[in-house]
């Protein structure tokens, strides 16, 4: 039994190698090539903290104006039209999925995921809802051959804007996540302010589900943990699964 056991052992191994390299060959041949293509939009890698306060407020205050996050219920329909709406290096053939099992794509923090073995993009029907026309059009972006995250995001940001609606709204409630990301090294004077004072109200969408309180109270949990005062020595990791257990708590 033992022998059998080690050789059935070792030969599964050899299988779950094979399979690993047959996978990952198809990635290669498939997707891999997408990265030798020039970027469409250039982007400089000087960030100025002037700059990005100023494009924080401008999309802190059009958040602010808009008031309807509603979904549309042929989100995937509309997604696929606003992608179209842009020039990408392959055609966009097919409407972005809900995962039927988003389980595992919570388990790896993925709002979103394009395959190249199917060629379908996928999205995670149990994220905030006014994350997820801007992330069905980001995967849409990568189905049109767009392989780099960084210039897929403009592309998407693009298609929003000019479909307009809540996809305009999505683009830019992302865009000042990414913009306040960019700022907090830079000027975190610039950025706890706008971290704080109008967090509850500009990020809301994002939490529409859980009661107002408890909304209200996780913000605020947030803002004080993320204070440089309070968190400046702390190790990141610590950081983290602070912010992990309030979601936790609040879900």
């Amino acid at each position: 039994l033992a022998a059998l056991f080690v050789l059935l052992f070792f030969r599964w191994r050899r299988g779950a190698c094979l399979l690993l390299a047959v996978l990952l060959a198809g990635y290669g041949l498939l997707w891999a090539p997408a990265y030798s293509l020039p970027a469409a939009h250039a982007v400089s890698k000087d960030a100025d903290a002037a700059a990005l306060t100023a494009v924080c407020d401008g999309l802190i205050e059009r958040l602010n104006a808009r008031k309807d996050f509603a979904l549309p219920n042929d989100l995937g329909a509309r997604a696929l039209a606003a992608a179209r709406l842009v020039e990408t290096p392959a055609p966009i053939s097919a409407a972005p999925k809900f995962a039927r099992y988003p389980e595992w794509m919570r388990a790896f923090s993925l709002a979103g995921l394009y395959v190249p073995w199917t060629a379908e993009a996928l999205c995670d029907p149990t994220a905030p809802a006014a994350g997820q026309p801007f992330t069905a059009v980001h995967e849409l972006m990568h189905m049109g051959g767009v392989a780099d995250e960084g210039q897929a995001n403009i592309c998407a940001y693009i298609a929003c804007q000019r479909y307009g609606g809540v996809f305009a709204a999505s683009a830019d409630l992302w865009a000042l996540k990414y913009a306040m990301d960019a700022l907090r090294p830079l000027d975190a004077d610039a950025w706890w302010p706008r971290s704080t004072a109008r967090r509850e109200t500009v990020f809301s969408p994002l939490a529409a589900p859980l009661p107002r309180r408890l909304r209200r109270n996780l913000f605020r949990a947030r803002a004080a943990l993320g204070s440089p005062a309070i968190t400046a020595r702390w190790p990141r990791g610590w950081r983290r699964v602070l912010y992990e257990r309030i979601e936790k708590r609040a879900h």
